[in-house]
């Protein structure tokens, strides 16, 4: 897989489930960063939802998935609330530059 630069876009559709909305101890996860990054973790470790679309490798890796608490992220159509407590199962994620776009998807 090839890994995307700072410079380049990615955009993937992903399925947030209740998986993704609790981490490996089970503890249920408050921040949209947390729910986005535990989603890449499943989809890398091949417990993904079918879903899930593939990121072409930007978050292929415990690094690249610390992205998602370094770079800024906008959420288009929806409220932080609406991906922490399952409002939103679908989502399309766009990576531009240093910032992750969120948007839901009905």
């Amino acid at each position: 897989m090839s890994q995307v630069s700072a410079g380049e876009c990615a955009v993937y559709a992903a399925f947030l489930s209740d998986n993704d909305r609790h981490n490996s101890s089970g503890d249920s996860l408050k921040s949209v960063a947390d729910i986005l990054r535990q989603d890449r973790a499943n989809y890398h470790k091949g417990r993904g939802d079918r879903k899930d679309e593939d990121d072409g490798g930007i978050f292929a890796t415990e690094q690249g998935r610390a992205k998602f608490g370094d770079y800024g992220i906008v959420l288009e159509n929806l409220k932080d609330s609406d991906i922490v407590e399952g409002r939103y199962g679908s989502v399309v994620v766009r990576v531009v530059g240093q910032k992750i776009y969120v948007e839901g998807v009905e």
